[in-house]
């Protein structure tokens, strides 16, 4: 039987412990880089509903000047968080209700609520016609391509 010799490394436990205070100090700053700044931004949220006062999902809530939006969710709530301050066009829009235009002053630590009502639009499709033509087909001839096989897939 071939023993090893016995070597002794030095611990690791005094490194593993330098590694976890420089991450300790490092993580609460990386926390706080991913936090939204609400003091410095504001937020825009809201309800859309039609007209019968029933919430419409997936409507587009965008802000043009900076190329943002977000949709409404499934009850017509919606939140548009960190934006900065400023004077912004807010477009309200879904397929098959009118567009709504409007303006929001976007103040810092500021959260506005609105409720939206998008009105339906009565479309009619027009009629669309298709026509085709077949191609001729000779009469009293076939012509089949293929071969006649058994169940163990020889030719027959």
């Amino acid at each position: 039987m071939m023993r090893f010799p016995y070597v002794e490394m030095p611990s690791a436990r005094p490194h593993l412990a330098l590694l976890l205070l420089a991450m300790l100090a490092i993580v609460p700053g990386a926390v706080r880089a991913q936090q939204v700044d609400t003091a410095n931004t504001a937020t825009l949220t809201g309800l859309v509903r039609d007209s019968t006062g029933a919430p419409i999902a997936h409507v587009e809530i965008i802000l043009p000047a900076l190329s943002r939006g977000t949709y409404s969710d499934a009850a017509g709530w919606f939140t548009l968080a960190a934006v900065p301050p400023g004077q912004y066009e807010v477009r309200f829009e879904r397929l098959g209700y009118q567009r709504i235009t409007t303006r929001w002053r976007a103040e810092a630590g500021a959260r506005t609520e609105v409720a939206v009502m998008l009105h339906a639009l009565a479309h009619t499709l027009a009629t669309v016609e298709v026509t085709g033509k077949a191609p001729p087909r000779a009469r009293g001839a076939s012509t089949v391509l293929g071969s006649v096989v058994d169940s163990a897939g020889d030719p027959l």
